[in-house]
């Protein structure tokens, strides 16, 4: 069994990598982070939460379990946080994704225009006035 200076010596440069890529992954966008990035962060806060575990369990200190839980908590808060709002997501869609969607479907779009604003352009009179 490993005391707590050797545990600290052996998991420190983790904690230290797992720190790194907290502070990269705030207020960063999901999709600009490399998935080995994100896979390695999934591994870390696993490890980390056990570190913290094994810290609590054989009671080796305060400082470094507020420590290890003050790094736990902000791998949390990257890892869970909620995705973008409604209104930052509507925006985002009207933006780009809408016109995507008519690109894509240009032969439909035009379809259904043609059957909604055909009937009017037909019955349309446009002497209207002259009757009046």
């Amino acid at each position: 069994m490993m005391n707590k200076r050797e545990f600290v010596r052996e998991r420190e440069p983790a904690w230290n990598r797992f720190a790194t890529l907290v502070t990269r992954f705030s207020g960063r966008s999901v999709r600009k982070v490399r998935s080995q990035e994100v896979a390695e962060f999934s591994r870390l806060f696993r490890e980390l939460a056990n570190d913290l575990a094994i810290v609590r369990s054989r009671g080796w200190g305060e400082d470094l379990a507020t420590f290890l839980n003050q790094l736990v908590s902000r791998g949390y808060d990257n890892f869970y946080r909620a995705p973008p709002g409604a209104l930052a997501r509507g925006a985002e869609f009207l933006a780009a994704g809408f016109p995507r969607l008519i690109r894509e479907n240009l032969w439909y779009f035009l379809t259904a225009a043609a059957l909604f604003f055909g009937p009017l352009a037909i019955t349309w009179d446009g002497d209207r006035r002259s009757r009046l």
